[in-house]
This record gives structure tokens, C-alpha cells and sequence, in this order.
């Protein structure tokens, strides 16, 4: 009985390790390097479960094996951060293991050698996968510009496609999203628990009703919401204009658009190409604008710029907490 209590402590204790050293982790990359989007970086994701398991794995060593599988609720956050989705959590449960395996004593240097020669060729191509920006002092994005930053490798494209979502109404028919494009299309990401979403619904609404009469402007809302129920609760309280639809997997839709928060919104064209504009008065601006200008700013080359803020600027930042 002493011995299985012993165990069960290790375990507790491994996980606290791993806790630990993911915010560790997490503290050096965003706050330190401070690099941007490092939620939506796969490499990140991949190192931050293989070096917390492997931590993780040195606390309970000494313990048998039996027990190891309790470790699987270090699992969490990456649930909680949507990234436990086919097939990329396979690559975070295969590096868990890889980290589990080169922290027991049992195993033998060759096997070792072999398993960090695969952790280390599969990382590196991740990490060159995905551009690597380094955010600098009064760091911001501005109609898809970035402001204060340096690009340290890979590259910004200029035009981005719709890749293929998984799109869900009311009713749980898929939709396809070609079917449904037009010359000007608003697609907004949100969720019920998101209040910064709710905070900028009511304009968001004023602007649909504003122009709910152009046929070549379509409105479309997509749900990130776990639950079903009040997502649908939510359009039947307020009955919200445009299409109303939501994900079915979020964590792999929110990967292929580059989603790190919400609310989230893209302008795209008939093309299927769109690009990201979070602010609502440069949205309602654009889709006012004949054709030529609105696709100008979706094709528009994102630039990297240097920007020295005013004081009353810098005030601002220093009350955020920048």
C-alpha cells in the first residue's frame, strides 16, 4: 500500500513538473524572445510536449511503468488549445512518447540515440514549416502590415486561399464555403464565451443590416463554440443576421487560418482568397469600396515597417501592460 501511495505522489509530482515547465517555456518564448503567434506555431507545440513529458518522465523513472499512462492528463492543454485534432495529435502523443522514452532508465543508448535522431529530424521540419517572427518594442498588425517586428525566416504570403473548413449549420449539414462565396465576403470567427465577441456584435449587426440589401456582400459567422447547444441557444435569443454556422474542428480550422484569438475576421472575394482584418470600421470601409479596391487590399503584399508611437501612444502601451 506504502509503495502504491509512493507512486501515485511521483505521478502528482511529475505533472506538476510538467506544468512547471511549460510556463517556464511558455514565459521565455512570449515574454522573453517574445515570439509572435506562439500558439499557432506547430513546432511550439511539439517542443513544449516533448520537453514537459520528458521533464515529467525524469520525476517518475524510478516508478513502474503501470503508472505512466496516468501522465496522459498532461494531455489537457493541449485540449484546451484546440490541438488535439486529426492528424496533428498524433505528432504531439507520438513526441510525449518520444519524451516518456529518453527520461526512463530502462532503455539503452541505442534506442535512445535512434529516438532523439527522429525527435530532432521530424522538429526541424516544423520549425522551417512556418515563418518565425520576432515582435520588438510598440509591436502591432495593421490591415495585415506588421509594425515593429523582424521576419527571421520563411515568408508572408500575399495571397491566401480558403483552405478546406469543417463547417457545420444549425441543421448539421456540412458547408461548403465555395458554394456560398460572393464578390465580398465578411467572415467573422467568434464564440458565446468570448464577451470581447459579444462586446462588438451589436455593431457588427448594425453593419450587416446597413448593407443587407447588396447581393454582392455576404455576412458570415462561424462558431468556435465546444458547445452546441448554446450556440444555438445564443441565435435563437438574438437571432443574428447573415449565415450563421460553426466548426466542427476547431483546433484544425483555427491552424489553417492562422487563428490566434478571437474575434477573428477575414475579407474574401468570389476567388476563395482573402486576408485577415480584425478592425470593424476598416471592414465596413472596404466593402463599400468598388471591387478593384477591395481585392487591391486582399492582394496587397503584407509589409514589415518601423513605427515610433507618440508618448500619449506610449502612455497607452505602458497601461496594458505591453
Amino acid at each position: 500500500m506504502k509503495k502504491i501511495v509512493l507512486s501515485l505522489l511521483t505521478i502528482l509530482l511529475g505533472i506538476l513538473a510538467f506544468g512547471l515547465t511549460l510556463y517556464f517555456i511558455q514565459f521565455i518564448f512570449r515574454d522573453v524572445i517574445k515570439i509572435h503567434d506562439i500558439y499557432n506555431l506547430k513546432w511550439i507545440s511539439i517542443l513544449f510536449c516533448f520537453i514537459g513529458f520528458f521533464v515529467s518522465g525524469l520525476v517518475t523513472r524510478k516508478i513502474s511503468l503501470k503508472y505512466i499512462p496516468l501522465l496522459a492528463i498532461q494531455f489537457y492543454p493541449f485540449y484546451r488549445l484546440d490541438k488535439l485534432y486529426f492528424p496533428f495529435y498524433l505528432i504531439i502523443i507520438l513526441f510525449s512518447l518520444f519524451g516518456l522514452f529518453l527520461a526512463r532508465k530502462e532503455l539503452k543508448r541505442t534506442y535512445k540515440f535512434i529516438t532523439l535522431f527522429f525527435t530532432f529530424t521530424i522538429l526541424i521540419g516544423y520549425l522551417f514549416s512556418q515563418p518565425l517572427i520576432i515582435k520588438k518594442e510598440y509591436f502591432y498588425i495593421y490591415q495585415g502590415d506588421y509594425f515593429n517586428a523582424k521576419l527571421i525566416w520563411g515568408s508572408i504570403e500575399r495571397t491566401k486561399t480558403l483552405p478546406p473548413l469543417n463547417l457545420y449549420d444549425k441543421e448539421n449539414k456540412k458547408i461548403s464555403l465555395p458554394k456560398t462565396l460572393t464578390k465580398k465576403t465578411i467572415i467573422t470567427f467568434w464564440a458565446t464565451w468570448c464577451s470581447s465577441c459579444l462586446l462588438e456584435k451589436p455593431q457588427l449587426e448594425k453593419i450587416k443590416k446597413e448593407f443587407k440589401n447588396s447581393k454582392d456582400i455576404l455576412f458570415i459567422d462561424v462558431s468556435l463554440d465546444r458547445n452546441n447547444k448554446r450556440w444555438i441557444n445564443y441565435l435563437i435569443k438574438n437571432t443574428p443576421q447573415g449565415l450563421q454556422i460553426i466548426s466542427k474542428n476547431r483546433g484544425e480550422d483555427k491552424t489553417s487560418l492562422n487563428i490566434t484569438g478571437i474575434p477573428f475576421r477575414i475579407l474574401v472575394n468570389n476567388k476563395g482568397d482573402y486576408k485577415a482584418c480584425r478592425d470593424l470600421a476598416t471592414m465596413r470601409s472596404l466593402i463599400q469600396q468598388n471591387d478593384s479596391i477591395y481585392n487591391a487590399f486582399i492582394y496587397r503584399k503584407p509589409e514589415f515597417k518601423k513605427y515610433v508611437p507618440t508618448e500619449k501612444e506610449k502612455e497607452y502601451y505602458k497601461s496594458i501592460n505591453y
